[in-house]
């Protein structure tokens, strides 16, 4: 059998790439015609944004945000190509409409492709085919728009953030510490596209949130609240998102992102309810058919109100009054929107945002022991891969006391946060810490019982952290 895969794996590599020359050109006509489709709003842009390197859901919110976010005031326009796989399309449809103040453009790329193993098998190559479409695109914008518009690939714009982060001192005011060890490098060089996206969002402050259209918002908040009243709801609900990742995919780094199940989340749903919120459910998990008889319109998802997947998915997270969710492309609209969140089951603990407060996974050794909170966060903070560990998903009493903490937080997130000290344990160049993001009271309470306060002469005890749960 391998002397037969042999000739085989030949031929294939011949074939693939003369049909890729001879296809090349044309997908690049074919591109440059959709381009054209959309030439007045190109004509009109003072910046001209492609993405062709990230793909997913959230890259397609976080893309255009930080695009108008970096030349906010500019005519902006976003462009990203996308595989155009029926059963697994790589962007929500509606994202296109989310958008007042940038015309965002998603264009099928015109190739032959198929999916294996969540990768895309492409005549032309994918990466042939992107950099032609770079210097095309680039043409077509200067051609339509003229000599003086700014063409950016996305990278390029998160690394306009980056080296302006790295300095000691900031004209704007906005002063970090330089990024120096090595492993501080590396995580910053891994997360470069999250950590760009951080310091746009500190720096830019408050947007126009994204919303879809008004008739679309419109029929949405009809079919939740008339859910809402249905199953008993006092007045207009207040709205809580909760987005659940899961990925089946055989990928280790996929594993360290996964949520814990719908169950586990049960008791703080009812939280949730007690305190006049209606729970929307987003994301990978599904709603069992017990759990939907019991908690009928207090706790939804798409199918709760007989709407489209995709629609309530963007719904969900853009009006939102609180988000609760995992770390994917999910929680991208409430940080575009800057509504306060709670992150649950979160890993790497490296990665933090403005308005966000965290609770992390437990991690344990590989002889079961439990790696001390102190430790995790002053000696592995820059490990995203969990080499020193094993991690497990927290537990349903651990999700409802930081969601009960959560629920008094917002009240007034804008209060000091009381739990600052345990936070200045990270190293200072960590995104965490340079975002301003919050421990949940409950994971300080509960893991740092009995530990030294180290940022100053009182230990945890006497600064009331001793509370291993919270009163509900």
């Amino acid at each position: 059998m391998p002397l037969l895969l042999l000739p085989l794996r030949l031929a294939w590599r011949v074939f693939s790439r003369v049909a890729g020359a001879l296809m090349l050109p044309v997908s690049g006509a074919v591109w440059c015609l959709r381009l054209l489709r959309h030439g007045a709003d190109i004509r009109a842009a003072e910046v001209v944004v492609l993405m062709t390197r990230f793909s997913g859901f959230g890259n397609s919110i976080q893309g255009p945000d930080a695009a108008r976010r970096m030349y906010r005031g500019k005519r902006c326009v976003f462009i990203a190509p996308y595989w155009n796989f029926k059963n697994n399309p790589e962007f929500n449809p509606f994202v296109t409409r989310l958008w007042s103040d940038i015309k965002v453009i998603l264009l099928p790329r015109f190739a032959w492709a198929v999916q294996y193993k969540h990768r895309a098998i492409s005549i032309p190559f994918v990466r042939g085919h992107d950099r032609m479409i770079v210097k095309l695109t680039k043409g077509m914008a200067r051609l339509l728009a003229g000599k003086d518009v700014i063409f950016k690939d996305m990278v390029e714009v998160y690394k306009e953030a980056l080296p302006r982060g790295t300095e000691n001192t900031e004209a704007d005011g906005f002063s970090l510490p330089r990024v120096s060890s090595a492993e501080s490098r590396s995580a910053w060089k891994d997360y470069e596209l999250e950590v760009g996206y951080m310091f746009i969002l500190m720096r830019t402050g408050k947007m126009i949130p994204i919303r879809l259209p008004d008739a679309m918002r419109e029929d949405m908040e009809n079919r939740t609240q008339e859910a809402w009243r249905n199953a008993g709801g006092a007045g207009t609900a207040k709205l809580c998102c909760l987005y659940l990742r899961f990925e089946h995919r055989e990928s280790y780094t996929t594993r360290l992102r996964n949520s814990s199940t719908v169950e586990d989340h049960l008791a703080a749903i009812r939280l949730l309810n007690e305190a006049g919120y209606q729970v929307l459910l987003t994301g990978d998990r599904e709603i069992d058919p017990a759990i939907r008889r019991e908690f009928s319109g207090r706790f939804i998802d798409s199918d709760s109100i007989s709407v489209d997947k995709n629609l309530f998915q963007l719904f969900a997270a853009t009006e939102a009054d609180i988000f609760i969710g995992n770390n994917g492309g999910g929680i991208t609209p409430a940080l575009a929107n800057g509504t306060p969140g709670l992150y649950l089951d979160w890993y790497p603990i490296y990665m933090g945002y403005p308005n966000s407060w965290f609770y992390f996974k437990t991690i344990s050794t590989s002889e079961g022991k439990m790696v001390a909170p102190e430790e995790l966060i002053t000696k592995h903070a820059y490990d995203l891969f969990c080499s020193f560990g094993v991690l497990k998903n927290i537990t349903s009493e651990e999700i409802r006391d930081a969601v009960a903490c959560f629920i008094e937080d917002v009240e007034d997130p804008q209060s000091s946060d009381p739990y600052a000290h345990v936070a200045a344990l990270f190293p200072e160049d960590t995104p965490f810490r340079l975002s301003g993001a919050r421990l949940s009271p409950a994971w300080v309470r509960r893991y740092f019982q009995d530990s030294p306060e180290q940022a100053g002469s009182q230990s945890v005890t006497e600064q009331g952290l001793v509370s291993s749960r919270v009163d509900g």
